[in-house]
């Protein structure tokens, strides 16, 4: 099996109490969209449903929000805290009406924040110690870090596969960002459908193969270097996304 190498990360993603265990629990199609929406978040971007969540005064708290075979799964996460990505809560909105957060989910919300705030000032403070006494904070903050795949902590099906994948259609964002393209002048050039990129973009790129991926790119002006070389003794090899 051939596993992606891990990225430069600008962020650290990190689950707050519970909350890997509530994503994990919801449909595989909420779950990749919100795992695709944390990885954004790692890479120093925002998903495209991603919004402030209310009653926080700013964009330090977001929330993402799903509509899938008639339901609404949220997921809220925060990067109020420098280098860190805390998943906070991950929930199915039971009322049909309005959009407001219910109060029970809230105040977890509320409380996971100071938790991920309690944790973060420990690690800046004790940086150095952290190395040696990590395993002892993160079992008291009930804090659980990212295994280095975000879709393998989801429990999503070929996870290493869908790495990749989500860091072609990540470089396929910034280059339609950079070009100053709308979506359907990008579906034109990647000889898409409209509708086809906006699911590309928001994460829902299950059944979208690696090489039509990877022609999406070549399409929007870039080169395709494949470089093959020998990886370290008793490892598996590993896919590397770099542009």
């Amino acid at each position: 099996m051939v596993k992606p190498s891990k990225p430069k990360r600008l962020k650290s993603i990190h689950f707050l109490g519970t909350s890997r265990k509530d994503v994990k629990s919801l449909p595989k199609g909420a779950r990749a969209v919100f795992g695709f929406a944390f990885l954004l978040a790692e890479n120093g971007m925002r998903h495209p449903d991603a919004k402030p969540l209310t009653g926080f005064g700013g964009a330090g708290v977001i929330e993402v929000v799903e509509d899938l075979d008639g339901d609404a799964y949220r997921a809220v996460y925060t990067v109020k805290f420098g280098g860190m990505v805390y998943v906070l809560h991950a929930f199915k909105k039971k009322s049909k009406v309005g959009s407001k957060t219910p109060p029970r989910d809230m105040e977890m919300i509320v409380k996971r924040l100071k938790e991920a705030e309690e944790h973060y000032k420990r690690t800046t403070r004790q940086k150095r110690s952290h190395e040696s006494r990590g395993g002892e904070m993160a079992k008291k903050a009930r804090i659980t870090q990212c295994s280095g795949n975000i879709f393998a902590d989801l429990g999503i099906d070929r996870p290493e596969e869908h790495y990749v994948k989500a860091h072609l259609v990540i470089l396929i964002t910034k280059m339609i960002e950079a070009q100053g393209l709308t979506q359907a002048q990008a579906a034109t050039a990647m000889g898409l459908r409209q509708p086809d990129v906006s699911k590309l973009l928001r994460g829902r790129f299950e059944g979208v193969s690696l090489e039509r991926l990877l022609k999406c790119v070549r399409a929007l002006g870039a080169d395709v270097e494949i470089k093959v070389k020998p990886s370290k003794p008793k490892h598996e090899g590993r896919i590397l996304v770099a542009a």
